[in-house]
């Protein structure tokens, strides 16, 4: 009987455990991306301001890029760009002193702090902006990490179902060395998650996202 006692209790012990271990496992935006590692800086070039925020080991900025250079393209003229910022061709795309366009490798890096592209793109979407593609959906966010990623008209797609953001990732040439297609990383309504790598021809432009060197 004591020998049974014994195994049941430590059983018992053990499935109190196994809770525990998987209740501290689960995602929490308090710890990958605390509200205290969020703030603002200056883009000494222009003198505008951009937010801010830290995924896991990573800080990014929480505003599309806005700085005018000449191969930019701006679709919200009413505001100067910024509430949605400027698209850029892939040669074009200028970040701040101290920052840098994220390669493909450094977007997957926060999908995976973010728990997959998934769970990642619902974590990344503002919480207003986006249209559903049929009446029953939501497509919004719940911008956990303060990320506010929202849609934007980049060229003739204004129907808000869509933004992209561009990549240091780059195809050339074997041949010639020529820049052949650039890689991009697609926010949408649908599906659910984030499209972590989609190639478009070299003379095509989106929004950036800077990350801090």
């Amino acid at each position: 009987m004591k020998i049974l006692c014994k195994t049941l209790f430590f059983a018992f012990a053990a499935f109190l455990v196994s809770c525990t271990t998987d209740a501290d496992d689960e995602w929490n935006a308090a710890d990958v991306c605390p509200e205290s590692k969020r703030g603002t800086f200056v883009d000494e070039r222009d003198g505008q301001v951009y937010k801010y925020t830290t995924i896991g080991k990573q800080v990014w900025m929480a505003q599309n890029l806005n700085y005018d250079v000449r191969d930019d393209a701006c679709y919200y003229e009413e505001d100067d760009c910024k509430t949605m910022g400027r698209v850029y061709f892939w040669n074009a795309a200028s970040c701040p002193a101290g920052w840098h366009l994220p390669s493909l490798e450094e977007w997957r890096k926060m999908f995976k702090t973010l728990e997959g592209e998934e769970k990642a793109a619902k974590r990344l979407k503002a919480t207003y902006s986006w249209v559903p593609l049929n009446r029953e959906d939501e497509p919004n966010g719940t911008d956990d990490c303060g990320f506010s990623a929202v849609f934007g008209i980049n060229g003739r797609n204004d129907d808000g179902l869509e933004s992209g953001f561009l990549t240091s990732t780059v195809e050339y040439s074997r041949i010639d060395g020529t820049p052949l297609q650039v890689t991009a990383i697609m926010f949408r309504s649908y599906p659910k998650e984030v499209q972590g790598r989609m190639d478009a021809p070299h003379y095509s432009s989106f929004y950036v996202r800077c990350v801090k060197d």
